[in-house]
């Protein structure tokens, strides 16, 4: 039998080497694990440090609305009934405060001097439970000022629409202001590319290349609108600042002006020939065609307003919304119809509710006065309070300003002698009591002469000659919250005031 010969065939792509099957090496594998090391520990310590601040953040905001939740409730009651119904009873007191304790004992309160009244008390609620932690809470309450004040008799929510601005003197309002003006950057930047508004190397201004410090606050508006709904007289109020971009620079193309027509000028009769009417040539100093130069008086940057809704502060009626076929920024400063078109415009922002009932006979208003900044505001910036009656019935307001707390004496005293606050009534007349001619810095400082537009009210007194208000003592307390944890550090705290009736011992 032939015999055949069987060959091994090696495939080509084995041929000329030696296969490897001996996995890695220990080498190898070391080399791996440090690289994966390298790269994982920065990642997990990135996300351990994320959890970490995001669990410290939520911690913060925990202690922050507590915080502010005790000093609200806090305040909703006079002295007596927190010393008698609040801090002497126990678990059901600290339950009016909307905090939980286990023990009676561990709400309490003390005087600095057990003998006086009107020495400063220390409220406290130790192992008060929120969010699975414990914290302890201290309220101190210390007494400021003592004085006599005007009380408004029989105050009935039936009766008398009240409003309370509860912002006193706002210190951020020109950097919330600025804020405001950048949020409107889109539409802002469309008017602008529409105007061809250019720097000084020509190129488009945007928001971001306007300089933010020649914004300039013009107004502060209040306005109270009273209606009738059916049986119902309702009373409304909407507020906004009113600002402006003042003295921006705006710069154009020069050309060379085209030589004048005029007649050769004769030289004076000691000189020959004749003088020249021809422009400069370049080489003199002069700019050369095509250079970017400033403009000249362009009123466009100052031409334009700009509203910053007070009640609302999403933005939601800030800057372009239309309203009544006008659009906020397309109301010219400088035209005579102005106020009247700022009027429409506040009146379709968002609105707060103040009264709703058949009863309505006063509209009781407290404010905190907006004294002017000493940057970031118009020379002839003003406070406006407007009261739109648009029914047939008439009404008293009682429009009382406010002294502004944590702000010292005789800086209130200066402001006050500079506060010209502008007070108008539209529709139905009404009759108007006010205290503006008080100085509540120091009694004896003289203020601005008021601007009420008296033509416009029925009557115009001083509220303190209404037999409707009592004069009576007060204690002005200031207030300091602090939250601590069950180690004693301080997490949290708040500052406030408070007005008690003076209690005489």
């Amino acid at each position: 039998m032939k015999q055949v010969k069987v060959e091994k065939i090696h495939s080509r792509q084995n041929c000329g080497r030696k296969l490897n099957n001996r996995g890695m090496s220990l080498v190898e594998v070391i080399v791996a694990m440090t690289i994966f090391a390298i790269v994982t520990i920065p990642v997990l310590h990135a996300l351990t440090t994320s959890a970490f601040y995001n669990q410290k953040a939520r911690k913060r905001q925990n202690v922050t609305a507590l915080a502010e939740s005790v000093m609200e409730n806090f305040k909703g009651y006079p002295l007596d009934s927190l010393e008698n119904e609040v801090f002497s009873k126990g678990t059901d007191g600290a339950a009016l405060l909307g905090l939980e304790i286990e023990d009676d004992k561990d709400i309490s309160y003390t005087y600095a001097d057990s003998t006086k009244k009107d020495s400063t008390i220390t409220f406290q609620v130790q192992n008060v439970k929120s969010e699975n932690t414990t914290y302890n809470i201290e309220i101190v309450a210390e007494p400021s000022v003592r004085e006599e004040v005007f009380e408004i008799d029989n105050v009935s929510l039936d009766k008398d629409a009240i409003f309370e601005y509860d912002t006193s003197y706002d210190e951020d309002a020109y950097t919330r202001v600025k804020a405001n003006f950048s949020s409107k950057a889109t539409a802002i930047n469309g008017m602008l590319l529409g105007d061809n508004k250019r720097d000084e190397k020509g190129e488009l201004y945007t928001v971001d290349s306007l300089d933010k410090e020649k914004i300039k606050i013009q107004k502060r508006e209040f306005l109270y609108k009273i209606v009738q709904e059916g049986d119902d007289y309702v009373v409304k109020v909407s507020a906004a600042y009113i600002y402006q971009m003042q003295d921006h620079e705006c710069y154009e193309q020069y050309t060379a002006s085209v030589p004048p027509t005029s007649p050769t000028i004769p030289p004076a009769d000691d000189q020959e020939g004749t003088v020249s009417t021809e422009p400069e040539t370049e080489g003199t100093g002069g700019p050369a065609d095509g250079d970017w130069v400033e403009a000249g008086e362009d009123l466009w940057f100052q031409s334009y307003v700009h509203y910053m809704d007070l009640l609302d502060t999403t933005g939601k009626h800030d800057g372009y919304d239309i309203i009544n076929g006008i659009a906020m920024h397309d109301i010219p400063i400088y035209d005579s119809s102005h106020d009247t078109r700022d009027d429409e415009i506040i009146d379709g922002m968002s609105e707060k509710e103040i009264y709703r009932g058949k009863n309505l006979s006063r509209i009781l208003i407290y404010f905190y006065p907006a004294y002017k900044g000493n940057s970031g505001y118009d020379s002839g910036f003003r406070d406006v309070i407007k009261i739109d009656n648009r029914t047939s019935q008439q009404f008293d307001c009682y429009l009382i300003k406010q002294r502004t707390p944590n702000m010292s004496e005789a800086t209130l005293t200066l402001n006050e002698q500079a506060y010209k606050p502008v007070v108008e009534c539209k529709g139905t007349k009404l009759r108007l009591f006010h205290n503006l001619d008080e100085n509540l810095g120091r009694k004896t400082g003289s203020v601005a002469p008021n601007d009420i537009k008296t033509a416009q009210f029925v009557s115009v007194a001083n509220y303190t000659e209404s037999d409707e208000f009592k004069k009576r003592k007060v204690m002005t307390y200031r207030l300091t919250l602090t939250v601590k944890d069950a180690s004693g550090n301080v997490l949290t705290q708040l500052k406030g005031t408070m007005y008690e009736r003076y209690r005489e011992y």
